[in-house]
């Protein structure tokens, strides 16, 4: 909805990013307090922290499409859905999937983060604990599961975008 006008893009895109510029860390204790030490504070960093990529990114590629793939959709009688579907989300996808790679990565960062932080259990958790009691192999073995859940978080992404280009 954003980019659906100069106006908005110019209103709303420096607004988002003045909101990414804060430390979303920084609400953690809030979450904490309204979602407890469990799962929902952690998956309420994560959302909060991965939203503004995909946010600012979708402006950025919607409010970038080519004006001729518009103009001509428009002369081939195009309105409404069809343009949306037909012409500006093909056109804007390959930002959009850049954004929600940064958003996954980002995401799973600061679960994992938090969890190091303030948990009761889970990865993060489990690595601080593990570092604590000096059982380095098994922290270890833990540091490379979480690499890979971020490797994998990236591959498929990326995969995704590459198909996507291919069609």
């Amino acid at each position: 909805l954003v980019s659906r006008s100069r106006y908005s893009v110019r209103v709303f895109d420096p607004l988002f990013a003045g909101m990414y510029s804060i430390p979303a860390i920084v609400l953690l204790p809030v979450y904490i307090l309204y979602f407890g030490l469990g799962v929902g504070s952690k998956m309420a960093i994560g959302a909060t922290i991965g939203f503004f990529p995909v946010v600012l990114n979708t402006i950025a590629g919607f409010s970038s499409v080519d004006p001729l793939y518009i103009r001509a959709a428009h002369s081939m009688g195009a309105k409404g859905p069809q343009m949306f579907w037909g012409v500006m989300v093909p056109a804007a996808f390959p930002v959009v999937l850049t954004g929600l790679r940064i958003c996954f990565i980002l995401a799973f960062l600061s679960i994992l983060g938090t969890e190091t932080i303030a948990s009761l259990s889970g990865l993060g958790h489990q690595i601080v604990s593990l570092a604590e009691l000096l059982d380095t192999s098994q922290m270890f073995a833990y540091i490379v599961f979480a690499v890979a859940v971020a490797v994998t978080l990236n591959v498929v992404v990326s995969s995704a975008e590459r198909r996507w280009r291919r069609d």
